[in-house]
């Protein structure tokens, strides 16, 4: 029942390989055998029987080639997806979450922050001679005399109180509010003639001195305000660089990792389009349409690319650690 070319070609194949290759891998060497023997036939191929075998021939080669690139990227996915030590499912972590463990981890900044609270107890304690200092008195005194006449006093009592507020400023200037207040109370050697008993004074005074000569401008006491100032100005500045540090670390980190899982899954993928050309060099030699020469080139380009899955997945490795 075979009569054309190509069904002799395929008995002959049988014939001379039992069971080496498949039936739809021979289909597909059914569109190069003709050619590669269209010099030694001298017979004209039949149309009405060559029609059908490409019909029936093209769609399983068009299904394979077609079919191969995509199967290798899900095969290079999973590969890379499963490259876990721990062997947990892959996490997604974004740039900014990235960071802010970094941020949190890191025990530099922990330590940098504490330096500017404790250089604000510095300026606050320098400062401390310039703050406002309040001030009270309280006194009384009492004076007995034997009396003489009947205008003359037996004895009196004075009551005093003062109070003030004092600051100074960086400049030394100083500013004072005082009130000084006094009761006086008067007991005559005879009740037959009063006065105006007690009597009060009270006085408020407000001086604001700034010297213009002598005791201008800023002493060490003054100059040590100034100085825990700026050391907090450089700590907070310390803060600042650790945290940019950090933040640059973190993003350039993060990117050499995304680059290294990229890389990796291109590696895969030409991995897997070298094993497939490995696979078609070998079949093409058993036909004797290739030299085999090409079979140690293929698997040479087979190793290169397995090298290179090696070093891109140590390059997530090390990513991963940094």
């Amino acid at each position: 029942m075979l009569t054309g070319p190509n069904q002799e070609v395929l008995v002959t194949i049988q014939s001379r390989r039992p069971g080496t290759l498949t039936l739809a891998f021979i289909l597909l060497l059914l569109n190069q055998v003709p050619h590669a023997r269209a010099g030694q036939e001298a017979r004209p191929p039949v149309p009405s029987q060559e029609k059908p075998a490409q019909q029936t021939a093209a769609p399983p080669v068009a299904g394979r080639e077609g079919q191969a690139p995509a199967a290798a990227a899900p095969q290079a996915k999973d590969e890379t997806t499963s490259k876990s030590p721990e062997g947990l499912p892959p996490t997604e972590l974004s740039l900014r979450e990235a960071i802010r463990m970094a941020v949190d981890g890191n025990l530099d900044i922990q330590v940098a922050r504490m330096d500017p609270e404790q250089r604000k107890q510095d300026v606050i304690v320098a400062r401390s001679i310039f703050d406002p200092t309040a001030s009270g008195n309280s006194s009384r005194s009492k004076q007995t005399s034997k009396a003489t006449s009947a205008f003359s006093a037996t004895s009196s009592i004075t009551d005093v109180f003062d109070a003030g507020i004092r600051k100074e400023f960086l400049t030394g200037a100083i500013a004072t509010l005082a009130w000084n207040n006094q009761r006086s109370a008067v007991q005559l050697g005879t009740a037959s003639f009063q006065f105006a008993n007690p009597t009060y004074r009270s006085e408020l005074t407000l001086s604001f001195t700034q010297p213009l000569l002598k005791g201008f401008g800023a002493k060490p006491d003054r100059l040590n305000v100034v100085i825990t100032r700026n050391n907090l100005l450089v700590s907070q500045s310390q803060v600042r660089r650790t945290l940019l540090t950090t933040v640059r670390d973190a993003t350039n980190a993060y990117w050499d990792l995304a680059g290294a899982i990229s890389d990796l899954d291109v590696a895969n993928q030409a991995l897997n389009l070298a094993k497939n050309l490995l696979k078609l060099n070998k079949a093409k030699v058993e036909v004797g349409t290739l030299a085999p020469i090409e079979i140690t080139q293929a698997e040479a380009g087979v190793a290169s690319r397995e090298e290179a899955v090696i070093v891109a997945d140590n390059a997530i490795r090390t990513a991963e650690d940094s």
